[in-house]
Order: structure tokens, then C-alpha cells, then sequence
């Protein structure tokens, strides 16, 4: 069988071959086809498909690479057809063929990734060194220039151009490489098309180089030499394409736009009509579909274009030439214009045609036509006859299979919906039916026989059975069901290992249909089957075999589904295809299909005789996806994976075109539904239901009409029983609750309630028990990885808050690492340890270079002190104080007034003498006890070193190096560990004494407690409200509450069920029966009542509850008193003061008592307070050394990592040199041979001049007149090339006249470069100079031309051929004296290099044994000083340091941001301060106020005075009030002004400050840039004195260093320092003006006061 015909256009990939034939990969073919007439040619590989082909049509040429391992390239060249090997081992991405035909550009995939190019004339690969180039990520496309021996490589980012350029081996063969011209980036997704352009109307010469790019809708000009950018134009959408012709472009935009605009040429700048980039015309497409690839015939006379949904157009609209010089100003208004070409052209349609996956192909009985549909959603009809497409149509959904049963056709999709169409008038389908089967499970296998239809999903053991479009029901099976098929009236499926046939069922009133399934074992995985007419089955799967067994003859339900076992082997099975297969049909043969795309069929009686096979499909897209056998003619139908559709037949087809019967109106088709996607179609139970309720709707309305009578009947019967029940008494009356109808509902919606309620509960369990997890999750890898949690103590007065260590738990991989190290020190120290018994000195020890280690970090083993400074000495021990003498600082002696004013200069000489000596006694005094303190600290150290020698027992300070010792990368290492544990040390010890602070707070808060107890009594007893102190509180007193939840952090309150509810209530009844009982009369209640109150407590009297009553005659004036009532009241008065008396005296004593407790508890929260500040400052220092350690562990470590670093930089260095020197060597050899071959070839090139001169001279005419021979020469050869030039400014002439040039531009737009290339061919070859030598010598007298004929063509022939040969050894000279050239450059690059890095080298060795040597050492410092040697006032220029330029700007800057930092940093210490100072001005005042209020309500207490006296108390009282008032409000108003007065002169202060620095930073600014262009007038000295020291280097002479150019440098480095000098003390000044601005700021209170 051969191809019939071929339908594969995607209308992605297809490229112009011929005039108007174009080509594209269809299957395991290379389609071309004839747009013209419509017929199609055909290239088949020889092996499994093509996966590339490229083609050049000016030259013929086509060229098309094989798929598989080591692909073989045809090509095929006019008439000739030659084959590439080698090209690829494996995968080839895309080829290109130069516009000269010589070149073949290919891009290689897996494995090598590389480009690389072929000579098509040597039939062989591009040999050199620099000949293929490394394929980059995010490679496009490749391309030839147009002119010129160039590539273009586009990547997404990046666009490059290189040049064929030649190229010399080490043995001076001539070879090419790829060099790079240029490069740009490209910032966004990018489309490449070339151009040529009309560059010199007068030479009329085409540039075809230029490039444009598009990006998005942005049109970009390139220069196709060196990538620069010429123009950029803007357009109003995106562009998709783009076509240049010689006068306008075509730009394709989004949704089928076309627009010809004028091309950018440099002599239409100024042209009113041809303005660059203006819109001349426009097309647009009806369907506004998206337009994949459009392009020229070779003639430019159509415009053929592909769309997105597989159609062809061809446009007829023909490419334009230039304008005439005298057209462009004719129709100069009409020019103006936009012609809209989208009425005025109609274009040819072809297609559409199908895409993606073919999944079935079926034929229609009675007309010649076929329908397909692919998994794109597209059903498509044909003509077997015309091969033509005839209609289609799109559905909703994704086509999985399809069946046809005229006239409807059924289409299963992957979504499980099955639709129905009427397609017996295939222009306008009607959809009648849509039903899902499977909820997202696609329809894989839809059989049919006669009008019965069975439908199955792979993915579902269920099989669906219909009858007339109408379903029955359903069968389930034990498996999911593989595939389906009719035969012999039996349905046949496979179901896992199990082959089963089906009887068919008959419509029940059940849906899932009760059948008799017979069955029988086969093998697993078998995914295929079809029926023969022999009763039997033909199966094959994932083995690839094909099996014959006999149909199923036992019962499903009898068979044993555990045992997966064939009971017996199939009747006959044979190999299959080599990949497993994707279709089986049957005719006369049986017929197969794989995915490795071969088609095979043989006999089903016998599987193996007459086994063939085709192949038809490419195994890279993945083969035959569905194969169809016709039943009218020998042909079969195949389809694959790309939309490709093939006809195979042995035989010529005849018939004639029936398809016009299929496209007649259908008055008989069924009522037409609204298509709608898969999602949205109802399932098949919802259709069921929808169809019996149509059915069952006049049933259901006379239901309605009875059930609407009966229940008014129950309405008037419950309206008689609610009136009775109203009219009944009391008793016998019913609630509305009791006449509850529907108690089955009522039940139904409480268990309905108490589910969802159930549900609710599991779901809020689950989320618990995900939130503990995740709690427990987080504990575990937080909490439990803690030891000890972080704690803190706060003061109980001050703002003072303390923290401890918190220490994670240590791993057992560390302690062991650790327990190893320690062990290995112990060993190191009591080798140590003999070493100095045995007296042998050390290599180098630190104490030999420093008296006192002790301020360097670990400079010796053993436990440093952890605290500088003792703070609980110094705060407990107070300052001691000199003795006062007689006479200085004491009480002076009184001197007569004479001697006092003769004596007091010498007083006070005196005076200040004595101070000095006390100054100098106390000076000696400290530094005794500072020599006494550290010579005992010294015995101590001895003592305990002499303890640890005799003792074994080790400390963890003791295992650390000392710093002498850490010269080996291993002993860091054991240090980092060390120090880690030392860390922990510290931090436990810490631990410990917070531990011990913790506890004491717990102590003095008892202690607090206590007092507080005795407040709250004093004030009871006062009738006073208690002012306890609160105690400040920290949430890190307690870390454990952290995982506590309180009920006040949830965020909700908790839901109460009515149960809930319910006991609530019962409980709060309880509560108040049982308080109603209490409250009742009880004896014994009125007795507590009326003896003690009401309560059990003893009260306690105090004396201040005392009273006295007045009774009632007591309240009468003494006039109205008897003597006995005035004597008893004036008893009363006397017993009434001598209790006031005792009130007052017990009420001082309780205040004095109060005040004692307060006081206490002031000074027990001093006290801890104190204390909590020395362990404040010792934790400080804690810190301070434990960043001390962490930092000796971040410098050893930085040390280990800077070693290895240089030792790996080392390695690489020397792997380099030596490759470089290796390449060096190569290269100087090749250097030698490179000056052999030149001078050969010089040699050879003169030799062949000699010749050429001397040629006529020599006797080498063959007895002919040598001068007449010498004139033909001159006449034939060197004559002609004038007369050809002159011809050709003819032919220039010529072209100048438009209409001619337009007729050869479109027979070839490339003529020009075709004629160049033509011309040069013609000029190498003898024959075309014949016609001129005819000519010349018949009409030269002197030579015989018939006679000497062969003489003298053998003379001249010879002599062109030494001329053509010295042409070529001329070009191989300018070769080579070009490759020299940039061969030395190279060299000298690489010996540069190589001299580099040999210094690298060594600077790395340098630096590595500098590494080994050196011992890095931490001291620590009070404070640190940077001091300036000030001995010489004017520094020598020989003893100053060069700094480079960028380490002082880099410093001013620095200097710059600091000092603006602390500017802003005193200006908010400023503002703080003033606001600090007046609080605490408010502070004082109001401590003040408040002390003398109660001196003064102390001595009003203190008084006796009678109530007169009391009065004018108080009325004094207020006199005085108003006076203070008075003087404090004078007081406010100086204070204000004074406060106003400084803040004005703050202002002033600041502002000039601010001018200041705004000065100096434009002073600044103007050094910075004199320091720039000093620094350029020195890099201007200093080459001009590398080219003197060259210069004199190349004449020998020896000559000093110039020392201008040092000094010069010297000295503006000076100045610059110099300068950044005063700006320091500009900066000093100014701080010191900024200090004393501070203490100015705030005002003296005191004196205000005053």
C-alpha cells in the first residue's frame, strides 16, 4: 500500500519550497504541496520519521534530518540527492542553509549541544578549533545574513552575530572558525526577521543585512554589521509577524490585522508620501483568528498565510518595487489615504483542518465521505473523491471516541458526556442529546450494533447499554472495564485478567440491568480486543503480543476472581509492533496500530502468515493513535498524534463526489439544544428524572388536584377540632405542641439536628487534636530543646530588670566530640607538663614578650577573671577622706585683722602646697595597693597552678590552648569546641548567682508582705484607706506559665446547649431555696443577730473608737442648767479633752509606726535593689566575655576558612598555569610553523610573479610571436574587464528605469547578489574567455587562429591557470598575514595572563606561609586611642605613606555620616535633657510644697486653741496661701522669660551651626573635586612618563625613574590629609561649642526661686 493522500496542516510549521509549493512534516513523511493545482508529492523516511527539515528555494535546495540514534541528513539539490552521516549522534533541533547554497547551519540537541557547520560542496563538516559553538540556555533560532558569510543566534535574552572567518591549525591547515561581531541584550520576548534595503540610488546597490526586531509593538531597526540600533517605531498593538519588500512592511498584528507601512530608507526621510513607518494599507481577516506564520511565493506575488485553527489563505496581493522619482508626487492626495483592502480582495481558503490527537475515523455507508474528530474539540468531514475538507464544527469538550450511526454521530469526551448528533446535513449538525456518564472519567471505547450502543470508561468497572439513543441501565463488573466490542450479538470487554461477554439486556424498570456474564481467564494488562468471524477473540495489551482465545463459556458468578491465573494459554499468539498498540480493526486482514507509528496487518486466521507493514506515522510525536478500515474500497484510514490523517491504497480510486446529498436542508432532524461545556451538562440520573417527570406530568397535576381536595378536608376537620378544643374547660384544653400532625417529621429534623450536632463535635475533636499535635510539634522543637528557660528578676522600686542564661541541651554527638578533645588535651598537657620537669624550654612562649597576659584573650590555660571591676566592694566601701589639719579644711582660726590682710597670699600659697603634697601621698598610696593587689593575684595563680600540677583534676578553663599554641588547623578546631564549653561554664556560673538573687527577692517580698499586713491594721485602725506599695512585676519570673492558657485568652465565649442551659437554671433555683430556708426565722440567728452584730468575729475596741454620749439636757445653754448640770457638764468636758488627749497621743504614735514600716519597706527595696544593679553590672561584664569567647570562636574560624580558601585558590591557580603554559608552548610552536608556512607561501607567491612577468619572455609560446601573443593576452584577459565594466554601467543605466527593475525584482528580489555570485564563477573559468580570443586573433594579422588554434588556447590556458593560481596564493597570503596579526595579539594576551597568575601564585603561597606562621592575639582594651606623633611640625616627604584616593573619600564619607548622626543624637539629648531638667524642677517644687504643708498641719496638730482661734488660724492661713501664690506666680513669669531668652539664643547658636556645617560641606564638595582633577593631571604625568620609559627602553638608554611624578602624588596626598585634618578640628570645635551650648541650655532654678 502507498500513500493516497495526506491531510497534516497544523499551520505551525511549513516552510515555501518551490513558486508556490510548500512543505511540512506529516507522519513519517515530508508532505509538499502544490497550493496551485492542490496535489501533493511525498519524501517517506527510510527509517521512523523526520524531526527537522530546512529548505532554500532560490537555490533548490532541501534538506531534511532523520529521527532516531545517528540520524542521517538528506539532502536534496535540484536533481541531485546525497546523504550527511554523522552529523548528530542523536537529536538534532533545527538546520538552516546559507543564501550562497554552500553552508549547512545545525544545532544539535542532546547529547552535545553545540552549533556547528557543514560545506555542502565538500559534503563534510567545518573542521577547526573555534568551528562549532556551545548551545546557551534559552536558545530560539539560528540564521544566515542575507549577504555575507554570517550567523545570527537569537536566545530569549540575547541576540549574537558572528563571522565565517578563516583559521589555521598547528600545522598551518586552512580551517574556519565562528567569530563574534557583536552582541546585545535583549530585554524582552523578541521576533528576528532581515531585511535589504535601498541604501545609494546612484550605485543602486541592496544592503541585505539589516535586521528587524520586535518586541511586543515596538518595530526596531538594526544594522545588520554591528547590531547598533538605527531607528525604533511604536506601533498600536502587538505585532505577531513581519514581511519587508523593497517598499513597504507588512506587519500582522493581534486578532488578524494587516497593515503595509513604509520601510525607514534613508532618501524617503524628507518624502511627503512614502514617510517611514506610515500606514499605506490594510487587510483584515472576517474570522479574527490569530495568524501563526504568513510569507511570499517566490515570484512575491501572493501573500500565503496559516491560522491558528489549521487553515491556509492565499492572498493575492503582490509585493511592490521602488517609486519612481516622478510617480511619488502624482496621486500625492490619494497617497494620503489608508487603502482598505478587505472588500476589494478575496482570498483562497484551504482548511481547516484538523489539530491535535485524531481519536476516530468513520465512514459513511452510503457517500463517499469520512468524519474525524481529535481531542481538540474538533469534528471534521471529507471527500474520499476531491480529498477535500468539506465543513466542520467545535463542541465543548475534549473528543475521546466517536461513533457513527447514520444519521446520527455519537461523541464520548473526556469528562464522561456522551452527545448526539444529526449530521444528515453536515453544514449544520443539530445536538439533540447530551448525557454524563462518568464524573471526570473520560469515554475511551463506544461500540455499536444495528441501533443497540454500549459506552465505557477505562477508569470505571461500569458499562452503559442504549437502545435507540435512549438508555437502558447499566452492568457492573469486578474491574474496570479495558475495552469494548460487538460480535456475534454478544457484547465482548476485557475487565483486568478476565475476557467477558455480555448478552444483550433488555429495557427494566431498574436501571442496573440483571444479565448472565460468561467469562474466561486470559492474561493481564490487555487493553485491545476484537472479534474474527471465526468466534474468536484477538486480544493484545502491554506485552506488545497479540493472543487468540476462544469466547468466554463459563459463568462470571462460579468463577474464582482471587485466583488471577490463566486456567488455559490462548490458541495462538505472535509477536506484535515494538510499542504497545493503540487500535485493531478487521476486514479481510486483521489491521494494527502502535505508538512507534507503523501500521501492520495479517491474516487473523493464522497470526503469523502474511505479516506486512507500513510505516506511516512519526515515532517523536508518538505514533498512530487510531486506525479505521474502509468497507467500500481497499483503503485505511490512519490518524495521529498531530492532526495528521493518512489514506492508504493499493489501487486507484474510482467514484464520483456524492457529498452534496449530505448537504441538504434536514426538515426531519430532532429539536436542537444549546451545546454547553461538560461541567455544566446534567448527569445521567438528573436526565432520567427530567425525562419520566415530563413523562409522568399530567399524572403528577391530577395527584396535585387530589392531594390539594384531601387536604382541605384535613383543614376544615383541624379547624373544627381547634374550635372545640377552645370551648373546653381548662383542664381538658390542649397546648398547640400537642397538636403536633407529622411526628415523623418532627423526629426525622431532631436526629437530623443531633447529627449535623455530632458532626460539629467530631470536627472541633479534630481540630483539637491537630492543634495539640501542633502544640506538642512546637514544644518539642522549642521548649524541650531548652534546659533552662529564660528567667528574670525586676527591681522592686527601680526600672531594673535582669535575665539569666538560657542554655539549650546539648547533643550526645557534641558531648562526645567534646569528651574526645578533652581527653586528647589531657594527654597534650601532661606531655606539657614533663616537658618542664625536665627543664626543656619552648620554642616561643607569650609571657616571654609580655610582662602581664592577662589583657589578651586566652593567652594561657586556666580560669581568667570573670569580672573586672568589684562592684560589691565598691559600693559597700565608702571613699576614704583626708583628715582635716588646722587651719585647712576645717574651722579657720580667727587672726587680728592687721596679720589677716599682710598674711593671706601666704595662705594661700600654703594652701595649694599642702594640697599638692596630699595629691602626691595619695597617688603613691593607690599604686602600693595596686602593686600590693597584684603580686598577691600572682602568688594565688602560683598556688592554684601548683594544686592543678599535683592534682589530675582539670577545669574547663584549663583545657583551652594558649595562644602561642594554635599554629594547626586541627588544634582551632579543638579550641572552637573548648571555648563552646567554656561559654556554657559561664553561663551556668551566672545561672547560679541569678538563682541566688531570685531567691532573695523571694525573701524581701515576704518581708514586705509582713509590713504590709501591719499598714492595712494601722489604717483600719486610722479609718483610713492603706497606700501599699506595689511590688513591679515580669512575665519571666515564671516561664512555665507560657504554656499555660487562661480563660480570659480565649477569644470566645463558650457555646451553652439547651441541656446546659436547663441545668444551670435547676442549680440557681437550688441555690436560692436553699438561701430563702436560711433567711428564715431561727433562734439562733437572732441570738448571733443581737449579741454579736451578726457576725462570729470578736471585734476589737480600740481606744480611738471610745465616745462619750451627750445626752439630751446636756444640749441645753448653761443658763437653762441647774449647779448639778453645770457641775456634771463641766465633769463631762474634762473627761472629753483627757480622751481627745489619749486619741492624739495613740494617733501620733500610730503615724510614727506607719511611717517606720514605710520607711522599712523603702529601704528593703533599696537594699535589693542595690543588689540587683551589682548583678546587673556583673552580668555586663558576663556578656562582655562571653562575646569575648564567641568572638575568638568567629576568628578561628574565619582563620580555618581563609586557609582553605587559598589553598583551593592555589590548586585552581596552578591547574590554570599549567594549562595555560601548556597552551603557550602549543602556541609558539604553532608560531614557528605559522612564519615557515608564510614564508613558503611568500616564497611560492613571488615565484609565481616571476613567472607570470616573464611568462611571454621565456620562449613559452610555442613559436608564435610572442608580442602578438602578449596582445591577445592584453585584448582576451585584461581588455574584456573594462568592456565588462562599461557593459555594466549599461546594464546600471538600464535599471533605472523603474518598470524594468520591478519585473526583476520579482522574478528574484536577490538578483543583484545572484549576479555577483554568477559573475565570479564565470571569471574562474577558461571556457568564457574562448569567444574573445576567437574574435581577437582571427583579426590579428601574424597568426594562423585555425592553424595554431590548440597551440595557442594550451599557451593562454596555462597562463591563466599560473594566474589563477597566484591569485590564490595571494589570498592564501593575505590570510595568513591576517591570522598572523590577531595570532600575535593572542599571544601576547596569554603570556600576560600567564605572568599574572604566576604572580597570583605566589602572592597566594606568600600569604599561605605567612598563614602558618602567625598567631593571632585579642587584647582587650579600656579604651582605645589613636595617637598622632607630633615630634616634627613639618613631616619629611620621605616618610609619607601613599593612600589611594578611595580609602579617604571613603573615610570623609564616613567621617560625613558619623558626624550627622551625632549631631542629630545631641539635638534630641538636648531636647530630652531640657524636658528632664524641668520635671525634675516640677518635682523638687511640688517635694517642697508638699513638706511644708505637713510641717505646717504638724504644728497646727500640736496647738490647744479653742474654735476663735481656730478661725483666725485659718484666716491667717489663707493670707498666706495668697502671698505664696503670689510669689510663685512672679516666679512662672521669670521663669518663662528666662526660658524664652535662652531658647532665642539656642536658636541663633543653632542656626549659625547649621551655616557652618552647610559651609564646610561645600568645602568639602570643592576638595573633592580639586582631588579628581589633580588625580586626572597625575594619571596624564604618569602615561606620559610610561611612554618616555618605553621609549628609552626600545633606545637602549638607561635612564631614572622620574620623581616628579612621585613627589607630585606626595604632595597632594598631604594636602588632602591635611585637609581632612582641619575638617576634624573644625568638627572638634564645634562639638565642644555644641557641649557647652548644653549646659547653658537649662535655667538655675535656685536663683529663680530666689
Amino acid at each position: 500500500m502507498n500513500v493516497y493522500d495526506c491531510i497534516a496542516f497544523t499551520g505551525d510549521k511549513w516552510e515555501l519550497l518551490e513558486q508556490d509549493t510548500i512543505g511540512f512534516m506529516a507522519g513519517n513523511t515530508l508532505c509538499k504541496w502544490n497550493l496551485e493545482n492542490n496535489s501533493k508529492s511525498f519524501v517517506h523516511s527510510q527509517r521512523q520519521g523526520f524531526q527537522c527539515f530546512t529548505v532554500n528555494y532560490r537555490k533548490n535546495i532541501l534538506v531534511v534530518a532523520e529521527y532516531g540514534l545517528n540520524p542521517i541528513v538528506h539532502v536534496y539539490d535540484n536533481e541531485n540527492e546525497y546523504d550527511l552521516v554523522g552529523v548528530s549522534p542523536l537529536e538534532i533541533l533545527q538546520m538552516e542553509v546559507s543564501n550562497c547554497g554552500r553552508y549547512l547551519l545545525v544545532i544539535l540537541g542532546v547529547p552535545k549541544f553545540e552549533i556547528c557547520l557543514w560545506d555542502l560542496r565538500e559534503k563534510c563538516r567545518i573542521k577547526g578549533k573555534f568551528s562549532q559553538l556551545p548551545l546557551k540556555l534559552n536558545f530560539i533560532e539560528a540564521k544566515f545574513t542575507i549577504l555575507g558569510e554570517r550567523i545570527l543566534i537569537r536566545y530569549v535574552n540575547q541576540l549574537q552575530l558572528y563571522q565565517i572567518t578563516p583559521h589555521y591549525d598547528n600545522q598551518i591547515q586552512k580551517q574556519f572558525q565562528l567569530e563574534l561581531v557583536a552582541s546585545i541584550e535583549l530585554s524582552a520576548p523578541t521576533i528576528m526577521v532581515q531585511d535589504y534595503n535601498l541604501i545609494d540610488d546612484s550605485k543602486s546597490q541592496f544592503e541585505q543585512n539589516n535586521i528587524y526586531l520586535i518586541q511586543g509593538n515596538v518595530l526596531i531597526y538594526l544594522d545588520g554589521t554591528n547590531l547598533t540600533e538605527i531607528v525604533r517605531h511604536e506601533c498600536h498593538s502587538e505585532i505577531k509577524h513581519l514581511i519587508p519588500t523593497q517598499v513597504h512592511l507588512i506587519v500582522v498584528y493581534a486578532l488578524a490585522k494587516i497593515e503595509w507601512l513604509y520601510k525607514y530608507v534613508t532618501n524617503n526621510l524628507h518624502d511627503k508620501v512614502a514617510v517611514p513607518f506610515k500606514v499605506n494599507k490594510k487587510y483584515n481577516f472576517h474570522d479574527k483568528i490569530e495568524v501563526k506564520k504568513i510569507m511570499y511565493n517566490q515570484q512575491c506575488t501572493k501573500l500565503i498565510c496559516s491560522q491558528d485553527n489549521a487553515t491556509l489563505f492565499i492572498i493575492p496581493v503582490p509585493a511592490e518595487g521602488y517609486l519612481a522619482e516622478d510617480e511619488g508626487q502624482v496621486d500625492q492626495q490619494e497617497e494620503d489615504k489608508i487603502i482598505d483592502l478587505t472588500h476589494e480582495i478575496e482570498p483562497i481558503k484551504l482548511g481547516p483542518f484538523q489539530k491535535g490527537v485524531i481519536t476516530f475515523i468513520r465512514e459513511y455507508k452510503q457517500n463517499n465521505v469520512i468524519v474525524c474528530g481529535s481531542d481538540q474539540g474538533v469534528v471534521l468531514f471529507m471527500d474520499v473523491i476531491t480529498k477535500q475538507p468539506l465543513s466542520s464544527f467545535n463542541i465543548e469538550g475534549k473528543i475521546y471516541s466517536g461513533e457513527l450511526i447514520e444519521p446520527n454521530l455519537i461523541i464520548g469526551t473526556s469528562a464522561g458526556v456522551l452527545r448526539f448528533y444529526n449530521v444528515a446535513d453536515i453544514r449544520q449538525p443539530v445536538l439533540f442529546k447530551m448525557i454524563k456518564l462518568y464524573i471526570d472519567k473520560p469515554i475511551t471505547s463506544i461500540s455499536i450494533n444495528d441501533n443497540n450502543l454500549a459506552v465505557c470508561s477505562s477508569d470505571s468497572p461500569t458499562i452503559f447499554f442504549f437502545l435507540n439513543e435512549n438508555l437502558i441501565g447499566f452492568v457492573d463488573l469486578p474491574f474496570n472495564c479495558q475495552a469494548i466490542t460487538y460480535g456475534k450479538g454478544q457484547l465482548f470487554c476485557i475487565c483486568s485478567f478476565l475476557l467477558l461477554s455480555i448478552p444483550q439486556p433488555k429495557q427494566s424498570q431498574s436501571l442496573k440491568l440483571e444479565v448472565q456474564i460468561m467469562g474466561r481467564k486470559i492474561d493481564p494488562d490487555q487493553t485491545l480486543l476484537i472479534v474474527t468471524p471465526q468466534q474468536e477473540v484477538i486480544t493484545t495489551g502491554k506485552d506488545k503480543i497479540f493472543k487468540k482465545y476462544k469466547f468466554p463459556e463459563e459463568l462470571l458468578s462460579k468463577m474464582d476472581l482471587k485466583m488471577r491465573v490463566a486456567n488455559q494459554p490462548p490458541v495462538d499468539e505472535q509477536d506484535g509492533h515494538q510499542l504497545p498498540a493503540t487500535c485493531l480493526a478487521i476486514k479481510d486482514f486483521l489491521y494494527s496500530s502502535a505508538k512507534d507509528g507503523t501500521i501492520m496487518f495479517r491474516s487473523y486466521q493464522q497470526l503469523n502468515q502474511d505479516v506486512r507493514l507500513l510505516r506511516g506515522h512519526n515515532l517523536k510525536s508518538g505514533g498512530v493513535s487510531t486506525i479505521f478500515v474502509s468497507q467500500k474500497y481497499k483503503m485505511i484510514y490512519s490518524g495521529g498524534f498531530e492532526g495528521d490523517l493518512f489514506w492508504w491504497t493499493g489501487e486507484k480510486i474510482k467514484g464520483d463526489s456524492d457529498a452534496a446529498q449530505l448537504m441538504k436542508s434536514n426538515y426531519n432532524a430532532p429539536m436542537e439544544i444549546q451545546d454547553m461545556s461538560d461541567q455544566e451538562v446534567r448527569y445521567y440520573q438528573q436526565v432520567l428524572e427530567s425525562e419520566f417527570l415530563e413523562q409522568q406530568a399530567p399524572i403528577r397535576e391530577q395527584q396535585k388536584r387530589q392531594t390539594k381536595d384531601l387536604l382541605k378536608q384535613i383543614q376544615s376537620k383541624l379547624n373544627a377540632l381547634l374550635q372545640e378544643n377552645a370551648e373546653a374547660d381548662e383542664l381538658e384544653r390542649l397546648s398547640r405542641d400537642e397538636f403536633v400532625i407529622d411526628l415523623y417529621a418532627r423526629d426525622a429534623i431532631l436526629e437530623d439536628g443531633k447529627k449535623q450536632q455530632q458532626a460539629l463535635r467530631d470536627l472541633v475533636k479534630k481540630e483539637n487534636v491537630k492543634q495539640e499535635i501542633l502544640y506538642q510539634l512546637i514544644k518539642e522543637r522549642t521548649w524541650d530543646q531548652i534546659e533552662i528557660p529564660l528567667k528574670g528578676v525586676n527591681g522592686l522600686i527601680q526600672h531594673i530588670i535582669v535575665t539569666n542564661y538560657h542554655i539549650r541541651i546539648r547533643q550526645s554527638e557534641e558531648m562526645r566530640k567534646l569528651k574526645l578533645i578533652k581527653e586528647l588535651r589531657k594527654q597534650e598537657i601532661r606531655e606539657l607538663k614533663i616537658r618542664k620537669q625536665q627543664a626543656i624550654k619552648e620554642v616561643w612562649s607569650i609571657e616571654e614578650h609580655i610582662q602581664d597576659p592577662k589583657y589578651i584573650i586566652n593567652s594561657k590555660p586556666g580560669i581568667q577573671t570573670m569580672v573586672l571591676n568589684d562592684y560589691e566592694k565598691k559600693e559597700e566601701v565608702a571613699p576614704t577622706k583626708v583628715a582635716a589639719k588646722p587651719g585647712v579644711g576645717g574651722v579657720q582660726q580667727k587672726l587680728p585683722a592687721g596679720r589677716a590682710q599682710a598674711g593671706a597670699a601666704s595662705i594661700k600659697a600654703r594652701q595649694q602646697q599642702q594640697q599638692q603634697q596630699q595629691q602626691q601621698e595619695e597617688e603613691k598610696r593607690q599604686e602600693e595597693e595596686k602593686q600590693k593587689e597584684l603580686e598577691k593575684q600572682q602568688q594565688q595563680q602560683k598556688v592554684t597552678e601548683e594544686k592543678k600540677e599535683g592534682s589530675e583534676e582539670l577545669t574547663e578553663w584549663d583545657y583551652l590552648y594558649g595562644v602561642s599554641e594554635l599554629f594547626t588547623l586541627n588544634r582551632k578546631r579543638n579550641q572552637m569546641i573548648l571555648i563552646n564549653d567554656v561559654i556554657f561554664l559561664m553561663k551556668r556560673q551566672f545561672n547560679a548567682e541569678f538563682e541566688l538573687i531570685q531567691k532573695q527577692r523571694q525573701q524581701q517580698l515576704d518581708n514586705i508582705n509582713e509590713r504590709n499586713k501591719r499598714i492595712i491594721e494601722i489604717n483600719s485602725e486610722l479609718k483610713r484607706d492603706p497606700q501599699l506599695q506595689q511590688m513591679k512585676k515580669n512575665i519571666l519570673e515564671d516561664p512555665e506559665k507560657i504554656l499555660t492558657v487562661k480563660p480570659e485568652e480565649i477569644g470566645f465565649s463558650q457555646y451553652e446547649t439547651r441541656e446546659m442551659r436547663e441545668k444551670k437554671e435547676q442549680e440557681r433555683l437550688k441555690e436560692e431555696a436553699r438561701m430563702k430556708a436560711l433567711m428564715a426565722d431561727d433562734s439562733g440567728i437572732r441570738a448571733v443577730k443581737d449579741m454579736m452584730g451578726g457576725t462570729l468575729e470578736e471585734k476589737k475596741e480600740t481606744p480611738l473608737d471610745e465616745k462619750l454620749e451627750v445626752e439630751e439636757w446636756m444640749k441645753k445653754s448653761p443658763d437653762d442648767m441647774t449647779e448639778e448640770e453645770r457641775m456634771k457638764l463641766k465633769e463631762f468636758e474634762v473627761r472629753k479633752q483627757k480622751l481627745e488627749e489619749e486619741k492624739e497621743k495613740i494617733r501620733k504614735n500610730l503615724e510614727a509606726e506607719l511611717k517606720k514600716l514605710n520607711n522599712e519597706i523603702t529601704d528593703i527595696c533599696q537594699r535589693f535593689d542595690d543588689k540587683l544593679l551589682i548583678l546587673f553590672r556583673r552580668k555586663l561584664e558576663y556578656d562582655y566575655r562571653i562575646l569575648e569567647q564567641e568572638l575568638s570562636i568567629v576568628r578561628l574560624a574565619l582563620s580555618i576558612i581563609i586557609s582553605q580558601q587559598a589553598q583551593l585558590r592555589v590548586s585552581e591557580l596552578e591547574k590554570l598555569h599549567d594549562e595555560m603554559t601548556t597552551q603557550l608552548n602549543q602556541l609558539q610552536q604553532m608560531k614557528t610553523n605559522l612564519d615557515q608556512t608564510r614564508d613558503l607561501t611568500q616564497q611560492q607567491r613571488k615565484t609565481l610573479n616571476d613567472q607570470i612577468v616573464n611568462y611571454f619572455n621565456r620562449g613559452q609560446t610555442a613559436g608564435m610571436d610572442a608580442n602578438k601573443v602578449k596582445i591577445l593576452w592584453q585584448y582576451a584577459f585584461e581588455d574584456q574587464k573594462t568592456n565588462e565594466r562599461a557593459k555594466q554601467e549599461s546594464d546600471e543605466k538600464l535599471l533605472k528605469i523603474q518598470k524594468y527593475k520591478d519585473v526583476l525584482i520579482q522574478i528574484d528580489p536577490l538578483f543583484e547578489n545572484q549576479k555577483k555570485i554568477i559573475s565570479a564563477q564565470l571569471d574562474e573559468q577558461f571556457e568564457t574567455y574562448l569567444f574573445d580570443i576567437q574574435e581577437k586573433a582571427s583579426n590579428l594579422q601574424g597568426i594562423d587562429f585555425e592553424h595554431v588554434r590548440d597551440q595557442l588556447l594550451q599557451v593562454l590556458g596555462q597562463r591563466f591557470k599560473m594566474k589563477l593560481e597566484y591569485e590564490k596564493v595571494e589570498k592564501d597570503f593575505n590570510d595568513l598575514e591576517n591570522f598572523n596579526k590577531k595570532f600575535e595579539q593572542d599571544f601576547n594576551q596569554l603570556s600576560s595572563q600567564l605572568t599574572n597568575s604566576e604572580e597570583d601564585i605566589q602572592s597566594l603561597h606568600n600569604m599561605l606561609e605567612k598563614s602558618r606562621s602567625n598567631i593571632e592575639v585579642m587584647f582587650r582594651f579600656k579604651q582605645g586611642y589613636v595617637e598622632i606623633s607630633q615630634d616634627k611640625p613639618v613631616p619629611n616627604l620621605q616618610d609619607a605613606a601613599l593612600i589611594p584616593r578611595e580609602t579617604i573619600e571613603k573615610k570623609n564619607d564616613e567621617i560625613k555620616k558619623e558626624g550627622d548622626t551625632k549631631i542629630e543624637l545631641m539635638k534630641d539629648i538636648i531636647k530630652s535633657k531640657y524636658q528632664v531638667e524641668k520635671n525634675e524642677y516640677d518635682l523638687k517644687k511640688r517635694d517642697l510644697i508638699i513638706q511644708d504643708l505637713e510641717c505646717k498641719t504638724r504644728e497646727v496638730q500640736l496647738l490647744k486653741v479653742k474654735k476663735e482661734m481656730q478661725i483666725a488660724l485659718t484666716k491667717d492661713d489663707t493670707r498666706l496661701n495668697e502671698r505664696e501664690l503670689a510669689n510663685l506666680k512672679d516666679q512662672i513669669d521669670l521663669l518663662k522669660s528666662a526660658t524664652d531668652k535662652r531658647l532665642q539664643i539656642i536658636n541663633k547658636k543653632r542656626e549659625k551651626i547649621e551655616k557652618d556645617i552647610d559651609f564646610i560641606k561645600k568645602e568639602n564638595q570643592q576638595l573633592i573635586a580639586q582631588g579628581g582633577v589633580l588625580s586626572g593631571n597625575v594619571k596624564q604625568l604618569q602615561d606620559i612618563s610610561d611612554m618616555q620609559n618605553k621609549k628609552n627602553v626600545r633606545q637602549g638608554e638607561e635612564q631614572q625613574e622620574p620623581q616628579e611624578d612621585k613627589f607630585t602624588q606626595i604632595a597632594r596626598n598631604y594636602r588632602l590629609f591635611k585637609k581632612a585634618k582641619e575638617q576634624a578640628e573644625e568638627i572638634e570645635i564645634l562639638r565642644d561649642e555644641l557641649t557647652k551650648l548644653k549646659a547653658k541650655t537649662f535655667a538655675n532654678f535656685q536663683q529663680v526661686h530666689r
